[in-house]
């Protein structure tokens, strides 16, 4: 069977998928090879953190006739041909006909796309790499996102963001994007505790919106209601602000929200920011009236 699902090039920790002209056999070579991974033991060994197998993806379509649960520690699928953009990129490799589930903690996913469909994550998975990689909406998303993820870029209520359950963002999340209500968001009780650089949101609110963002947001973008801030909920923006950019009733705004965050050189594009309370501070900040703030 490996023969037929794999290229000739593989060595005992690489598993080359064979492409065809079909999507749907290309697929099936997909699933056979990386059921065939999991059985390795490569360098004579069993797999471990430090003796991994990875399943060698080439550029084209991938049409899976169910969805493929990702659920072995330590095989890692690595999609190759990715182009990387100034947030998220465009990979290569296109799933289609059903999604993936990463479900087991110390793996690395590298780019590939499922379209419109949900990548979906397990809960809590700390070890997990995830880089260069795309979903639509509900992409990235469980009680607790975890792990680690570079370039990626999900729809609405991306990156623990689904709008009927609070969930919280406590992960390493650099040059992602994501729609409306990411980065631990849409629910009353959410929360956006981890690190994000250069992250942003193709619309809306989100970092911690309906809920608190008390992470470390450097070179961040939000629409209205961000960073900790919502309408009519109590909400919170503690911690650490570095050069964020966001819209109207951002920053621990809105009517029952809390200042009590360090920020430095953060800009609204609309309205006045809140007066801090507590520890927080505000420094060579800018409101929506171009006025300087500093409290």
């Amino acid at each position: 069977m490996a023969g037929e699902i794999i290229n000739r090039l593989n060595v005992g920790h690489v598993v080359n998928v064979k492409l065809t002209d079909s999507a749907t056999v290309n697929g099936q070579n997909f699933v056979d090879a990386y059921n065939y991974a999991k059985t390795l033991t490569p360098n004579g060994a069993a797999l471990s953190s430090t003796n991994r197998v990875a399943v060698i993806l080439q550029p084209g379509n991938y049409t899976l006739s169910a969805q493929l649960s990702i659920n072995t520690q330590y095989v890692d699928i690595i999609g190759l041909g990715s182009i990387k953009l100034r947030r998220g990129a465009i990979p290569a490799v296109i799933i289609g006909g059903n999604n993936l589930n990463v479900t087991a903690n110390d793996v690395r996913i590298k780019g590939i796309s499922v379209g419109t469909q949900a990548f979906f994550i397990g809960s809590n998975l700390p070890l997990i790499i995830i880089e260069d990689c795309a979903g639509g909406n509900n992409s990235f998303s469980a009680l607790t996102v975890s792990g680690t993820f570079i370039n990626c870029t999900g729809g609405l209520n991306s990156f623990a963001g689904i709008s009927f359950v609070a969930m919280t963002a406590s992960g390493t999340f650099i040059n992602c994007l994501g729609g409306s209500g990411s980065f631990g968001s849409s629910n009353s009780g959410s929360v956006a505790s981890g690190f994000f650089v250069n992250c942003a949101l193709s619309i809306g609110g989100g970092f911690g919106s309906s809920g608190t963002a008390s992470g470390t947001f450097i070179d961040c973008e939000g629409g209205d209601y961000s960073f900790g801030s919502s309408f009519s909920l109590s909400t919170t923006a503690s911690d650490t602000f570095i050069n964020c950019l966001s819209g109207l009733n951002s920053f621990g705004g809105g009517s029952n929200g809390v200042v009590s965050g360090k920020f430095y050189i953060c800009r609204l594009t609309a309205g006045t920011f809140k007066t801090v309370s507590g520890a927080g501070l505000m420094r060579m900040c800018i409101d929506g009236n171009n006025n300087s703030v500093d409290q």
